[in-house]
């Protein structure tokens, strides 16, 4: 196949394909003109774009002057034919198949009737790809109309520019307003925790005073009992001078 696809393609670089069939307009010039020529009249197919290696062999056969059974060729295009299911194809060489069953005796049906062949190769056959091809390639805009796109193209782009930097600024305004915040939150979360360790020092000597004053509580208390305690009664010493009666009623 190296050869035939090389043959068909001009180009030694040509196999291995790029797909799985071969391609139309990859053809040489010459041989895209051969090959419309078998679509219409040797091989009868309405599908040209693209083409099995059968029909690539066939075509490098025909086109390089090898000599080919026609016949075997023939017959093996009608088994395939009549093994396909609902085709639409042509069988090859209808003219000739028909003079050879004719001179060979073999009798038309009662509703076969001899048809007029249509030309094979019309103007449209050869204007379709004309056709095909301009619209691929469009003409060139004028001078006038080229000048309007671009400037058309320059204004979008600048007004798109301009979009962007504003979106830009904006951007930033957002990150710096962002940082400023950021910065008075950790402002925020030092002050709580000086506010934290005041409260612990406010508490703890809340408490110390709280036990001090219980402390001072117990102990007037404790002066309490003792001064509301009744006294005993007081002995005289030896040596004291008793009291004088008269003293007493």
């Amino acid at each position: 196949m190296t050869q035939v696809t090389q043959f068909l393609y001009g180009r030694a670089d040509a196999w291995p394909l790029a797909g799985p069939k071969f391609l139309h307009n990859q053809l040489t010039e010459s041989l895209r003109i051969f090959h419309i020529f078998v679509c219409h009249n040797i091989d009868p197919t309405s599908h040209r774009t693209d083409f099995k290696e059968s029909r690539a062999q066939f075509l490098y056969h025909l086109a390089s002057g090898h000599r080919i059974d026609l016949g075997e060729h023939i017959f093996h295009f009608i088994v395939d034919l009549a093994s396909q299911y609902a085709s639409d194809r042509s069988p090859m060489f209808l003219c000739l198949i028909s003079a050879l069953c004719l001179a060979d005796g073999v009798p038309l049906l009662p509703y076969e009737e001899p048809e007029s062949p249509e030309p094979p190769i019309t103007k449209r056959t050869l204007g379709n790809p004309v056709a095909r091809r301009a619209a691929d390639n469009p003409a060139p805009l004028p001078a006038a109309e080229t000048d309007r796109l671009l400037r058309q193209i320059f204004t979008q782009l600048s007004d798109q520019g301009r979009v962007l930097n504003s979106i830009q600024r904006t951007q930033l305004a957002m990150q710096r307003t962002v940082d400023h915040m950021r910065i008075e939150i950790d402002s925020l979360k030092e002050s709580n925790n000086t506010l934290r360790g005041g409260q612990r020092t406010i508490n703890f000597t809340y408490d110390d005073v709280n036990h001090r004053m219980l402390q001072f509580a117990q102990r007037l208390d404790d002066i309490y009992t003792v001064v509301s305690q009744p006294s005993a009664p007081s002995t005289p010493h030896h040596g004291s001078i008793p009291d004088d009666p008269s003293d007493h009623p």
